[in-house]
């Protein structure tokens, strides 16, 4: 596609200069990309407040670390060496509740305070990743009965497609 453009492209600024190419409208269309990438505020569009209310609390595992370089679970403090068990948890109960298992629209979302150390950040954040990876290996292993690491690059796109990495990192703010 690219290359057709390029060529096009091309073709156009040599016939400009002569005066003797000109691309249609229909051509111009053509060329634009056709598949449109929907946005969050789009998808949210589509749904009610009551469906958005029950997106957020299932959908979402809001992690917090304050300025304290304490860690929050949907409110409710928490020691860093809990995170992995409540996150797997949330996925497990997530599971039971939405119409497919791991639905690509489970995420986690890690919000930290400007005055949290970079170190507590970056622990927290390792764990929230380590989930993902603990749930890629058992995944494998239920799936292929082998270790993810084991598994062909096919196989590890099929186990990220059922269990995407979705974890959202929003910018250090003050609250």
């Amino acid at each position: 596609m690219l290359n057709k453009l390029l060529i096009l492209l091309l073709l156009f600024l040599v016939g400009c200069a002569n005066n003797e190419i000109t691309i249609s409208a229909e051509e111009y269309d053509h060329l634009k990309p056709t598949k449109k990438r929907m946005n969050v505020f789009d998808k949210m569009k589509e749904y009610s407040d009551e469906e958005l209310n029950w997106k957020r609390e299932n959908e979402i595992l809001q992690v917090v670390v304050d300025k304290n370089n304490q860690v929050f679970v949907r409110g409710q403090l928490i020691s860093l060496k809990d995170l992995n068990r409540i996150g797997k948890n949330f996925f497990y109960d997530y599971e039971k509740v939405s119409d497919s298992p791991f639905a690509d629209e489970a995420m986690i979302s890690l919000r930290s305070n400007k005055k949290t150390e970079q170190q507590v950040h970056l622990a927290v954040y390792n764990e929230l990743r380590q989930i993902y990876s603990e749930l890629w290996e058992e995944e494998a292993q239920a799936t292929y009965e082998t270790s993810f690491g084991n598994l062909k690059m096919t196989d590890k796109k099929v186990v990220r497609q059922k269990i995407p990495l979705n974890l959202s990192e929003s910018e250090p703010t003050e609250f």
